[in-house]
């Protein structure tokens, strides 16, 4: 199975179903198991601990942009082909939540951490559901 590193803080919101999105630099396979693991300590430097089995149903391109919003603060665009969008289960649930975040800001700021005034990143958008634990 492969292996692939979560944040701690979204395990338990991938463990309740809440987090059913993630945005990473290359596409996971789809349709093979993936073990979400994060690290009990320093990362490389103490053991894996594995969260959840997922498996990855639909993946495509996202483009986020540093940018300025319009009252002139500091902000992230999100760009993705609509009928991407459209394949997502968002209807009363948006990007963010689909992301484990509590609000938008939260996510725009999570990403403002990693981004440079005016950076463009392509990424990967990658839709999973949980897989259920081998008994």
């Amino acid at each position: 199975m492969l292996k692939r590193p979560l944040n701690a803080r979204f395990g338990p919101r991938v463990l309740a179903g809440i987090k059913r999105t993630t945005i990473r630099d290359t596409a996971w396979p789809l349709n093979k198991p993936i073990m979400l693991y994060h690290w009990s300590g320093k990362p490389y430097a103490s053991p894996q601990q594995d969260v959840a089995a997922i498996q990855v149903r639909f993946t495509c391109p996202i483009i986020i942009t540093r940018i300025h919003n319009e009252a002139g603060w500091p902000s992230v665009h999100f760009g993705m082909d609509p009928a991407d969008f459209q394949k997502l289960p968002c209807g009363s649930t948006d990007l963010w939540q689909l992301e484990g975040f509590d609000s938008h800001q939260e996510m725009i700021t999570w990403f403002l951490s990693t981004l440079k005034p005016g950076q463009t990143i392509h990424k990967h958008l990658m839709l999973f559901d949980l897989l259920p634990p081998e008994t």
